[in-house]
């Protein structure tokens, strides 16, 4: 690799031991640590790789306790900055988990240049003096509150979306339902493509997607449910298709249920938790996101009745 001038955000550290003597870096970072093919070209193109703390390239043979170091970009952000109040869960310097509010997009659309999850973060970014690019892990629907978290490099968004593909990523909703249900704990499976003629509406279709969810009732009121739901898979509206599918569509939802409620303004769905294996420490780990005020308004009014 030439001589790297540009400034770097973020550096991994690695010691290989006596597994890897007379391998080389690329085999051995693939193997170890998950890096992909083109994070490796990304890596060669902007970043830098140091071994001992010389510079390397990736077809350099290891020996054992080498010491590799491999550093990523400044980048700069790709949309303008919003100063606007954010729910930060957990922030390092790999990853940020926010607890986004109903009511507010996540990234920046041609209708929502300014008052997104994105714009916000890139202001809270560019008041700390730090330069990453938003690199979304998941994503939610506008009203949808919960947990949406950011990876801050290209190696870190690639490792957790990994897990991802391989179904090894766990993602549980709560979320307010029509009725009562007869079978308290159980599986949807029923596959979901976009409705003909509509721009955002899904439909359980036999020519759709495999969508499968798992869910357990909580808790029961008069004539709703409380439910925990678990992505098995992960597609656009599932949560709010299924349920509606099965004859129980999500209170306050306007897209999938014909029901309008005087108790929630939006869909009462909230992610609540997710469950991955973190890159830099190598080991699971769970995040929460706590209910937001209107979701809590809905749950005490129906407890009430």
């Amino acid at each position: 690799m030439k001589k790297n001038k540009k400034e770097f955000s973020t550096t991994y550290v690695y010691k290989t031991d006596k597994k890897y003597e007379g391998e080389n870096v690329y085999y051995f970072l693939e193997n170890e640590y998950d890096y992909s093919s083109r994070t490796f070209r990304y890596i060669i193109r902007e970043g830098r790789l140091l071994i001992n703390d010389k510079e390397a390239m990736f077809v350099d043979v290891l020996k054992e306790g080498d010491i590799i170091k491999v550093s990523f970009p400044v980048e700069e952000a790709d949309a303008p900055s919003t100063d606007m109040k954010i729910d930060i869960i957990y922030e390092d310097d790999d990853i940020a988990v926010i607890n986004k509010k109903p009511g507010m997009v996540v990234h920046v659309t041609k209708s929502h240049p300014l008052d997104t999850l994105q714009n916000a973060i890139y202001h809270k970014w560019e008041c700390e003096n730090k330069h990453f690019k938003t690199r979304f892990v998941n994503r939610l629907d506008m009203d949808t509150s919960g947990i949406v978290v950011i990876a801050k490099n290209k190696y870190i968004h690639h490792f957790i979306q990994n897990q991802s593909i391989n179904n090894e990523i766990d993602k549980r909703y709560v979320l307010i339902i029509e009725g009562v249900m007869n079978k308290k704990e159980g599986y949807i499976n029923a596959p979901i493509k976009r409705a003909e003629g509509h721009p955002l509406k899904r439909i359980v279709d036999s020519d759709g997607k495999e969508c499968i969810t798992k869910y357990k009732v909580i808790e029961e009121f008069k004539n709703h449910s409380l439910v925990e739901a678990r992505l098995i898979t992960g597609r656009t509206h599932q949560l709010r298709v299924h349920f509606s599918y099965i004859g129980h569509p999500i209170l306050g939802d306007s897209l999938y249920n014909e029901n309008k409620s005087e108790l929630i303004s939006h869909q009462a769905l909230h992610a609540k938790s997710i469950s991955f294996v973190h890159p830099r420490e190598n080991k699971l780990r769970t995040f929460e996101a706590e209910l937001c005020d209107d979701f809590k308004y809905a749950l005490e009014r129906l407890k009430k009745s």
